[in-house]
């Protein structure tokens, strides 16, 4: 049977090709493949179905280039994977392929139709794979190619007579190796770099996050870990067949607090050793688990641990207990010293707005960093804590549940209002500041390029640049607090920011163009 697989572009932001093949960590630009639909098309082949697996944003496919593709090659069922910031592209295709293939089956899978099928089943849509999908779209397809019933198949929601019907909940898969390895997806001029998953599953309890609602849809044990044995076999695979030469683990959380973390490591390291494989890993960490195993978190540095994304979320106690993070700021704070001394380059998560945040916190947030000297004295390139600082009440998450039960939920970006109007009036005059120095955070890809030369003095220069940017930053975010506590509008806090501020952006701006000149000639 013939199966087409996709996985849409973004709604909010496009990015032209050569950014994306000068770029080294694709993650910045959502251009690393998707893993999981990876998985299902290994999967369905494995069953001798056909499958066209697309990868929009990765190969800048156009929803024309999709609907070509489906009709000239006569596909019978599309499967389309769902984030919340895809949504206007999948509407888009799937109502132009249901108009052009009335007999299409269409299933979409993923978050959003995991946990607001209700909100995609209104569109032309057959059914919603629930949770882990392996399973389910190999009994879903095989039932369509043999024309059986598919409506009793468990782990699906559909609509009847107006009516969503969900069948029993799937299992989730106990041993994750009994999975073939993701079939792989690279664009032309890739930098050497794949994603790979050592386990699936996260302990946490995060309001803002839907990685444990997501597994609740299912049955088992959401926590599992793959051997190391075959995650390493993974590993020298795509370094033999694809020249990988950067490893990123796209694990839920990477677990290394307990003693069985331990073991699972000792033996990957051990394999890893053995192998004598040589690659940059990118890893994820909880930062209450960088402070209780640092010894390993310094072990993984020594086989090619490169790059460290770290899940802070905030320095005030009052919002870490919003998040139900299950931190404290002492151990946030920890990790990130921890982190800093390994000399190695690093980012943390920072959504310093949320919906009741008080702009005593913002300040409080902002003054704890500031007196965090080690972070501006790291082997890192710090992105300003304005870009990307605000917490999404994403569906199905205990943060949009607040939003909703608060009478706060609003369609924006972030899906809410602000309790507090001057929070509001600081989050604004944040964006309008964000703008401005945009130009210069565009360029931080020249970072990575620069490594890929290993021009030292260049990344010297860079990351120089950047830690100039992040003070800077943090000396304005203290300002529009001050401003909007002294009763400033919006437009004269603008004004107030290009009359202190435009001198300093444009020598920051200048020096970035010029290193820009030295490695684009």
């Amino acid at each position: 049977m013939k199966v087409c697989l996709i996985s849409p572009s973004r709604d909010s932001k496009t990015y032209d090709t050569k950014t994306i093949k000068r770029y080294k960590y694709y993650t910045e630009l959502n251009g690393l493949q998707h893993l999981g639909l990876g998985y299902l098309t290994s999967v369905l082949e494995q069953d001798g179905h056909e499958v066209y697996y697309l990868e929009m944003s990765l190969l800048s496919i156009s929803i024309n280039n999709v609907v070509e593709m489906v009709i000239n090659n006569n596909v019978q069922a599309i499967g389309i994977t769902t984030f919340f910031s895809t949504m206007k592209t999948l509407v888009k295709l799937v109502n132009i392929l249901k108009s052009k293939c009335p007999d299409l089956f269409i299933f979409v899978g993923g978050y959003l139709a995991t946990l607001s099928s209700d909100l995609l089943l209104k569109r032309p849509i057959d059914c919603c794979v629930i949770g882990e999908g392996e399973t389910t779209i190999r009994e879903l397809i095989n039932a369509i190619q043999t024309n059986k019933e598919w409506h009793n198949i468990d782990g699906l929601a559909y609509k009847e007579n107006s009516q969503i019907i969900f069948t029993h909940k799937r299992r989730l898969i106990d041993d994750l190796d009994t999975l073939p390895f993701p079939k792989r997806i690279f664009p032309e001029g890739f930098f050497n770099i794949a994603c790979v998953v050592s386990s699936r599953g996260c302990y946490g309890k995060c309001t803002f996050c839907n990685i444990s609602e997501f597994y609740s849809r299912c049955n088992g044990y959401s926590v599992r870990r793959r051997k190391p044995e075959k995650v390493v076999e993974e590993i020298k695979l795509l370094i033999e067949k694809y020249n990988v030469k950067i490893i990123r683990f796209n694990d839920d959380n990477f677990p290394i607090s307990t003693n069985i973390d331990r073991i699972w490591f000792d033996n990957f390291y051990r394999l890893i050793k053995e192998n004598d494989i040589n690659v940059s890993f990118y890893c994820s960490f909880r930062a209450n688990e960088v402070v209780a195993s640092p010894d390993l978190v310094r072990k993984f540095v020594n086989i090619g641990l490169d790059d460290i994304d770290v899940g802070v979320e905030s320095f005030v106690k009052e919002q870490l207990k919003f998040y139900n993070k299950g931190t404290t700021v002492e151990q946030n704070i920890e990790a990130l010293k921890i982190i800093c001394a390994l000399g190695i380059n690093f980012s943390f998560g920072h959504p310093i707005f949320d919906p009741r945040v008080s702009i005593e916190e913002i300040r409080e947030y902002i003054s704890h960093v500031k007196e965090m000297d080690f972070l501006l004295t790291a082997q890192c390139i710090i992105k300003p804590l304005s870009v990307n600082c605000c917490i999404v009440a994403s569906e199905g998450t205990p943060m949009r549940t607040y939003v909703e039960k608060n009478s706060l939920y609003e369609e924006n970006e972030r899906c809410y209002n602000f309790i507090h109007s001057e929070v509001q009036l600081c989050y604004e005059s944040i964006n309008k500041w964000v703008e401005i120095i945009n130009p210069i955070v565009d360029l931080r890809y020249l970072f990575f390029i620069a490594e890929e030369f290993d021009n030292t003095d260049i990344i010297k220069r860079i990351k120089e640049a950047f830690r100039s940017l992040f003070l800077l930053d943090l000396n304005v975010f203290e300002d529009i607090i001050l401003w909007v506590k002294k009763g400033f509008n919006l437009e004269n806090i603008v004004l107030k920011i290009h009359d202190c501020y435009d001198s300093q952006i444009d020598i920051i701006f200048k020096n970035m163009v010029n290193i820009k000149n030295i490695l684009l000639p």
